[in-house]
């Protein structure tokens, strides 16, 4: 119950999206399928995110597995990183030798189940490209998407969900 399928406002980028919350080990994580990067010396992991009920100081994890051993590659902590209701959009990028079974790992390290992160349209990216920034974090908050409102979403479809190359969008009024 830790990790769910999330339907409703909360959703950074749509209806839906992945909620991690509590800090029950692997219950409160949401995990990647096995990507061969052995290829590869440079990985970002681009995502976002909306905290909701996140006292300060709790904490959410970008973690890689290596074939043999997690390691954290990113903490996001609430009152330092980022503020419940928002949206942001954070970059992480990995360097070095990578695995031919490298998975990732978004947890929660939080003290309660309504210590909420709702995580939207996770891209993973690979690049063979010498010269590339060492290991970092980016986080932006997105502007325009921090305040909810059910009046905002009426008479808006959005269509096919998930979405692969092309959304359509119809709507009662005009699109601004």
């Amino acid at each position: 119950s830790d990790v769910s399928r999330y339907l409703g406002a909360l959703s950074p980028e749509g209806q839906y999206c992945i909620r991690i919350r509590d800090n029950s080990g692997e219950q409160s994580a949401m995990t990647s399928p096995v990507y061969n990067l052995s290829t590869y010396n440079t990985v970002n992991v681009q995502f976002m995110f909306r905290a909701d009920g996140m006292e300060a100081g709790e904490d959410f994890w970008l973690q890689y597995y290596n074939g043999s051993t997690w390691t954290t590659a990113a903490t996001f902590i609430a009152g330092t990183n980022f503020v419940n209701n928002q949206v942001y959009t954070a970059t992480i990028t990995i360097t070095g030798a990578l695995s031919n079974v490298s998975r990732f790992k978004f947890q929660c390290d939080a003290s309660e189940n309504d210590d909420n992160i709702n995580i939207d349209a996770v891209v993973i990216t690979a690049s063979a490209a010498s010269g590339l920034i060492s290991n970092g974090m980016t986080i932006t908050e997105v502007a325009g998407l921090n305040t909810i409102s059910e009046q905002h979403l009426e008479g808006i479809t959005l269509y096919p969900n998930p979405v692969e190359d092309i959304v359509k969008i119809i709507s009662s009024a005009e699109i601004i």
